[in-house]
């Protein structure tokens, strides 16, 4: 009991002596290295002893340039625009702004319009143009085939029988550009008019002659 005693009052003893003692080996809070510096000498770049990789690190691009290179490169053009816009077609200016598709349908519009414009000016839809009228037979003076120009109403008559009257009554209108021989060659029936007819030739009626016009 007395062993026991005398354990317990140096344990309690030594507890008390702990707890009482100053701690002689911490630093005081004068002399402590700051946070900020401390984290500063940890610095990648700061330990770094290549001059190379400490230029090229600080030269990097950041995220906010890499995106204000993307966005100049990817940047239209107003004048440009305007410029496109003003070749025939009215589509390049949309080709330029990656609209193809819309471009492509606008440009494809104008060159129909275009060439509705270019047969217009031709006289292609001109219902007063009346096509030439050609008569088409042989020739004797030259002894073959040959056309000549006449009149627009021999090739759109007024009726079969007269070219200029749509209701001649049964007036038979004679043909005095061509003369006509029964007895001569199917070439050499139906000849061009002349000035003085060959012997057994005489003028036709039209509707004798309408096929030739």
């Amino acid at each position: 009991m007395p062993c026991f005693t005398s354990r317990f009052w140096a344990a309690l003893f030594a507890l008390l002596l702990m707890f009482n003692t100053p701690v002689t080996w911490a630093l005081p809070p004068d002399t402590a290295p700051p946070p900020l510096g401390l984290l500063s000498s940890l610095s990648p770049v700061a330990q770094m002893d290549d001059p190379e990789l400490v230029r090229e690190l600080s030269e990097e691009e950041t995220l906010a340039d890499l995106q204000n290179i993307e966005y100049e490169r990817d940047a239209l053009s107003v004048s440009r625009g305007i410029t496109l816009s003003l070749i025939p077609g009215g589509g390049w200016s949309m080709i330029y702004a990656n609209r193809t598709a819309q471009g492509i349908l606008v440009i494809a519009s104008a060159l129909v319009g275009y060439g509705f414009a270019a047969a217009h000016l031709m006289g292609a839809y001109d219902e007063k143009t009346v096509p030439p009228c050609q008569l088409t037979a042989f020739d004797l003076q030259q002894g073959a085939p040959s056309s000549v120009l006449v009149a627009s109403e021999f090739c759109q008559p007024a009726s079969p029988i007269h070219p200029f009257k749509s209701m001649p009554d049964g007036e038979h209108y004679i043909d005095r550009n061509l003369l006509r021989d029964n007895t001569a060659s199917a070439e050499r029936r139906f000849i061009l008019s002349q000035a003085e007819p060959p012997s057994g030739y005489m003028q036709p009626r039209f509707n004798e002659t309408s096929t030739y016009y």
